[in-house]
């Protein structure tokens, strides 16, 4: 029995196009599981008829690589219920939404995602989008530095002024609110995976974090440190390697105000608490686990690593320009570590001993430790969520914000 993708409901980041074992060919199929195999889509689904498109792969004898081959049907439908595809000649049209268009082009950008595997000249030579999809399609392809300029070009064509630049910029700024939420809670880490699958070599969800937090730097530049932090240099070698070339310490992070900092990233889910409390602890308090001991381990390492080293080495920005390390100074650098999930592991509302324990225990450590800033992820989250809404995720709003772009 065929199956088909509905387009008009679900979204394309939950499927993705796999190579079959024997290369002859290649499928789409759920990103969750690699059984769940499509046909092709659903591009229009009204109460008396259903458009559907069926895509066929075959591979390319000159690219190397595997044709879309699309066949459109026509599928008449009496009570909702599937009745007889259109045997005779038809005409698909795709005038406005309400044919099917925007599903149409939604299905053209996913294929276009998968032009290593895909060959979509074809398409590119049979089908052309004649309104704002084309640039759509055309944009998301090309490299970030032409994106810019492009940008620039239409909000200066455009007259757009301050306001409008900026509510574009909010915009994009809540989607990513929503995706560090759904993070947040455990959820889409596949779907994100799959999303940005080119771009994520490393395994984990500590490679899923340092993926988001990079692309989106605000939420840390403008979150964690009262100064704004002008850039955050991803993966900085912090120190000196050995003779064979490896051991020193990688920074997840490295910000730049007037001073340098490190940041140091873990996961929501890594405890900052054992499970029980050891024998060894004192009274009114809890024990913290080895990972988190670890990490401020690992923070203070790669502080005075950085602090001893710095100057024997350039520092490059993610422009890939050097910066000026006697105007970005080093001095006595802050380490900022982001760990855990304290509203889960121990949240403000509940009154039980063995919480309180955890909370007084942790706020201790963080008032009496100066060498590193400990922050956790729903705390960088409600930080984000303030910038964005001028309010905490469970508030009404407190005051207008004016976003520090």
């Amino acid at each position: 029995m065929s199956n088909y993708f509905d387009l008009t409901k679900g979204n394309v980041d939950e499927i993705s196009i796999y190579k079959t074992s024997g290369g002859g060919s290649c499928y789409i199929a759920d990103v969750r599981s690699k059984t769940v195999i499509y046909d092709g889509f659903i591009l229009n689904d009204k109460a008396t008829v259903q458009t559907l498109c069926e895509v066929d792969f075959h591979p390319s004898s000159i690219s190397g690589k595997y044709v879309p081959r699309p066949t459109f049907k026509i599928i008449k439908k009496k009570d909702g219920e599937v009745k007889e595809a259109q045997k005779e000649m038809a005409r698909v049209s795709f005038k406005s939404s309400d044919d099917g268009y925007q599903y149409f082009w939604k299905m053209i950008g996913f294929l276009n995602k998968f032009k290593d595997l895909v060959d979509v000249g074809d398409f590119d030579r049979s089908f052309k989008v004649v309104d704002s999809d084309a640039f759509i399609l055309e944009f998301k392809d090309k490299e970030k530095s032409e994106q810019i300029a492009l940008l620039s070009q239409i909000f200066t064509v455009g007259d757009l002024d301050d306001a409008s630049v900026r509510q574009v910029l909010i915009n994009s700024r809540k989607q990513a609110l929503s995706d560090f939420e759904s993070l947040l809670h455990g959820e889409a880490f596949e779907i994100y995976r799959s999303k940005y699958n080119g771009e994520i070599t490393d395994q984990g969800e500590e490679a899923v974090w340092y993926h988001f937090l990079k692309k989106h730097l605000w939420i840390i530049g403008l979150g964690i440190d009262i100064r704004f932090i002008r850039d955050l240099i991803g993966q900085v070698n912090a120190g000196v390697q050995n003779t064979e070339g490896i051991g020193s310490p990688i920074a997840d992070f490295l910000g730049i105000s007037d001073y340098t900092l490190l940041v140091e990233l873990k996961t929501p889910n890594t405890p900052i608490f054992t499970a029980s409390k050891n024998s060894t602890s004192r009274t009114n308090t809890w024990s913290f686990s080895s990972k988190f001991i670890d990490g401020i381990s690992q923070c203070l390492g790669q502080k005075c690593d950085w602090e001893k080293l710095h100057k024997i080495k350039d520092l490059v920005g993610n422009d890939g320009e050097v910066v000026n390390q006697d105007q970005r100074r080093t001095v006595d650098p802050k380490t900022v570590f982001v760990i855990g999930n304290r509203m889960k592991e121990f949240p403000d509302d509940l009154q039980t001993s063995d919480n309180l324990h955890k909370r007084d225990t942790f706020q201790r450590f963080r008032r009496n430790n100066r060498n590193v800033d400990i922050v956790t992820f729903d705390e960088l989250y409600e930080k984000a969520h303030y910038i964005i809404h001028g309010k905490l995720p469970s508030e009404k709003p407190i005051i207008p914000v004016d976003l520090p772009f």
